[in-house]
């Protein structure tokens, strides 16, 4: 960790896998905030007919999610909290929209934090079982299919050699701990 003037600098852990990896179980065990997607997404849609309202995957519902996430994220940084910010953040695109958007690239003031990425993933026939255990339930409700997973599966399998290489900026310094199996 930097050390600023006798200050530690805050740790900013983003998960990084797709769905049904684990991202949440890795998260949990750190002991930082968790702020997490999946929980924003079900306290602003809410339940309808057994299942997250359809409207959380509009355009418009995954603006709301993130956009909330990204609130919480930048109010623990600007208090120095360290915090983990548990979405699947599977492309670079999605990386560096979600750093831009808490401010690491700005020329006067940057966010300043230590920026990890913990990588999770591991076999899709383990994740699919665990789903068809489980029916994926978080919070008591349906979270994923096994479309999504695998759909996230083959994403993170086009992505994952990019994002081993820590290619994603040189603007700023990432950690990445990898946590696949």
């Amino acid at each position: 960790m930097k050390q600023t003037l006798g200050y530690k600098l805050p740790d900013l852990i983003m998960m990084v896998g797709p769905s049904g990896a684990g991202k949440s179980k890795i998260a949990n065990e750190i002991g930082y905030p968790i702020v997490s997607t999946d929980k924003i997404r079900l306290n602003l849609f809410g339940i309808l007919e057994g299942k997250i309202d359809p409207e959380a995957y509009t355009r418009d519902g995954f603006w709301k999610t993130f956009s909330a996430a990204e609130q919480i994220v930048k109010t623990y940084l600007k208090y120095g909290q360290s915090v983990i910010y548990d979405a699947t953040n599977l492309t670079g695109h999605d990386r560096m929209t979600f750093l831009l958007s808490m401010g690491f690239f700005e020329a006067e003031t940057p966010t300043q934090a230590d920026v990890y990425y913990y990588v999770v993933d591991r076999p899709l026939e383990e994740k699919l079982e665990s789903y068809k255990l489980a029916m994926c339930f978080k919070d008591g409700v349906p979270h994923t299919s096994e479309e999504i997973i695998t759909r996230h599966h083959e994403k993170m399998r086009q992505n994952v050699e990019f994002l081993m290489s820590n290619r994603d900026t040189d603007k700023i310094k990432i950690t990445i701990k990898d946590f696949r199996s």
